[in-house]
């Protein structure tokens, strides 16, 4: 019977680990219902033109300013900062308490294989994914903005 410290379990649970956000999304940014300009639920207030670039993308209009049509709330980019940050913080978390799994794991391999102790593994391992936690939080809020 394999053991967790084989190396087609460890393939198996690596592919797991990376596909399970993939495939749930509770890694992906959620946007607010309002967040993105849609013809069929929105009136455009305002737009301004976003040139051509030299990627050969054409010129586009860029909607500034919108209603929607069933509340006659008006919304601007701006209007969403705040969930913006909501979602950058609410990613970087569970980012690291996700990654926690993967500390865990990886400690055990280390103390199962090498012998390392659990405690110093997981503590080698637990900068990384709090920098990792950290870059995400970091690129969702500015992306977002």
């Amino acid at each position: 019977m394999p053991t967790l410290t084989s190396p087609r379990v460890v393939i198996l649970l690596f592919a797991v680990y990376v596909l399970l956000p993939l495939f749930t999304g509770f890694l992906f940014y959620q946007p607010d219902v309002d967040e993105i300009y849609d013809e069929s639920r929105h009136e455009l207030l305002d737009e301004a033109p976003v040139p051509a670039d030299d990627e050969g993308h054409p010129e586009w209009m860029r909607p500034l300013e919108w209603k929607n049509r069933a509340t006659g709330e008006v919304f601007t980019p701006e209007s969403f900062i705040d969930h913006h940050r909501h979602e950058a913080f609410r990613m970087g978390l569970i980012s690291f308490f996700y990654g926690l799994l993967a500390c865990v794991y990886s400690a055990y391999l280390n103390q199962a294989r090498r012998g390392t102790p659990f405690l110093r593994a997981f503590a080698v391992s637990l900068p990384v994914n709090a920098a990792i936690a950290f870059g995400v939080f970091w690129l969702v809020l500015h992306m977002s903005s």
